[in-house]
């Protein structure tokens, strides 16, 4: 939430040791806290400042914003 990023990892499906960490998506004024994966390879992050849900595709181009009350 506070780095404002989503972080990726890739995942050893036989021992489910991570790797390869890297920043997924930087965010500017959005402090993911929540998120959900859509079936087109975006996230969903419910902001925690805001009042908002916003759509992140990798490398953090935002592509839907949400108001919330």
């Amino acid at each position: 939430t506070f780095a404002a990023q989503l972080t990726a990892f890739d995942v050893d499906l036989m021992t489910g040791k991570l790797s390869n960490k890297r920043c997924w998506a930087k965010f500017v004024d959005v402090y993911p806290d929540g998120i959900a994966a859509d079936r087109a390879g975006g996230i969903w992050v419910a902001a925690a400042k805001g009042n908002r849900a916003v759509r992140v595709e990798e490398g953090g181009k935002l592509t839907h914003v949400v108001p919330l009350g």
